[in-house]
């Protein structure tokens, strides 16, 4: 009835209208009718609300708000959760299980759903909570970095979630090099700069380039790919992985189109090894 009152008089009068005819309708002229209905509903909906949620996610008019509707209250959740768990006596080996089986996926769900940049202290946050409840509040007689290792060497394979997190945005980078007609969100991204995606995670580019973007998701996947090369030591590794075609650092390719000819053939690189 709220919402019923926020539409002004004529689509008032229409709706009320709509609804007396129904019955006069055909099945498949209902079915039409729902479909424009729902769909104009949906949109109206959200000009009224401040956040909707959509599988799982919460859909906020403002994009900056996203992080909060959403790993904010994921983490007040699981705080909750981990409290209520605290009480009850299990051992470190069973605790690490539980985020393994309960708290992991729940991150993942939302690092795969929402490419939103993270910091790395947030991710020191959500490691503090966890420690607290596998010691149960007590002081940890194992370093974290210990229990995150495999169980072959000694740890007890408790999930890195930042690890996980970054992943999955480099998956995106390996998204970004195929060429499928199935993956529909790839086309609003690779066009979104001067610099080809295809060519921008191997480029010597300036990280002011990054923030220059029209994109955040794209901004987001580039930041994260730039720490993971750093911290992997690939930058220089990276040159092998250049277009020739495409390589914003290779002039030639500006001003002689034999490269990207070369490239729709299918011959993407040629590294020269030094003697």
């Amino acid at each position: 009835m709220q919402f019923f009152q926020k539409l002004n008089l004529p689509k008032q009068k229409k709706l009320i209208t709509i609804l007396k005819n129904l019955k006069h309708i055909s099945r498949l002229e209902a079915m039409d009718i729902q479909m424009s209905f729902l769909k104009n509903f949906s949109l109206i909906l959200f000009h009224f609300y401040v956040k909707i949620k959509y599988l799982g996610i919460n859909i906020t008019k403002n994009l900056d708000n996203l992080y909060s509707k959403n790993f904010d209250e994921l983490t007040c959740q699981i705080k909750l959760d981990l409290n209520r768990w605290s009480i009850i006596p299990f051992s470190v080996r069973e605790r690490v299980k539980i985020i393994q089986m309960n708290i992991l996926p729940r991150f993942l769900f939302l690092f795969k759903a929402l490419p939103i940049y993270i910091v790395s202290n947030t991710f020191k946050q959500w490691d503090s909570i966890i420690m607290n409840f596998i010691w149960n509040g007590r002081k940890p007689r194992i370093k974290m970095k210990y229990l995150k290792l495999p169980k072959e060497m000694g740890g007890l394979d408790l999930p890195n979630l930042q690890a996980y997190y970054q992943a999955v945005q480099v998956r995106n980078v390996k998204i970004w090099m195929l060429e499928s007609p199935h993956i529909k969100w790839r086309e609003m991204e690779v066009n979104c700069g001067d610099i080809p995606l295809t060519a921008l995670p191997f480029s010597n580019y300036k990280k002011s380039y990054i923030e220059t973007l029209d994109n955040r998701w794209v901004v987001a996947t580039l930041k994260v790919w730039r720490e993971v090369c750093h911290n992997l030591k690939l930058n220089e590794d990276l040159i092998f992985l250049k277009a020739m075609g495409t390589d914003p650092d290779f002039p030639p390719n500006k001003t002689d189109r034999t490269f990207s000819l070369w490239a729709s053939k299918g011959f993407w690189h040629a590294v020269v090894k030094k003697q």
